[in-house]
């Protein structure tokens, strides 16, 4: 991403410039789940890259702008403690897989987040005043 801790990588910046940004977005999220010890590394060159691109007007860097959008979104999406599901609330719609199903028929889908790993809800913990 940046070639020495500064500016941006030639790399970086034309993998970026033809407009391929969840595809890089995508390659970091690889090399994280390979190597979770590379997140933190990733971050900081984040960083250098967003003091690099404050200087410049918004209009110029439009496309880094688009880029850190969706390094977000990404890395958001595939966060550790997080489970995604999709849910279909109208139980009346026919079952099918969900390939199947026409633009119309996805809006009754939700994506609804869940944390994982957090401890199951023990009854001796509880609030005393609750009882």
């Amino acid at each position: 991403m940046t070639e020495n801790q500064e500016q941006p990588s030639p790399l970086f910046s034309l993998i970026l410039s033809q407009g391929n940004a969840l595809t890089l977005a995508i390659i970091l999220l690889k090399l994280v789940l390979i190597s979770r010890n590379s997140q933190l590394y990733l971050e900081v060159r984040i960083a250098d890259l967003i003091r690099y691109y404050e200087r410049f007007p918004r209009q110029d860097c439009q496309w880094v702008i688009n880029f850190l959008e969706v390094f977000q979104v990404t890395f958001a999406i595939y966060a550790e403690n997080t489970e995604y599901n999709l849910v279909r609330i109208d139980e009346s719609a026919e079952q099918a897989p969900l390939l199947a199903y026409s633009l119309e028929d996805l809006e009754t889908f939700r994506i609804f987040s869940q944390r994982m790993g957090l401890s199951k809800f023990n009854p001796d913990s509880a609030d005393p005043s609750l009882s």
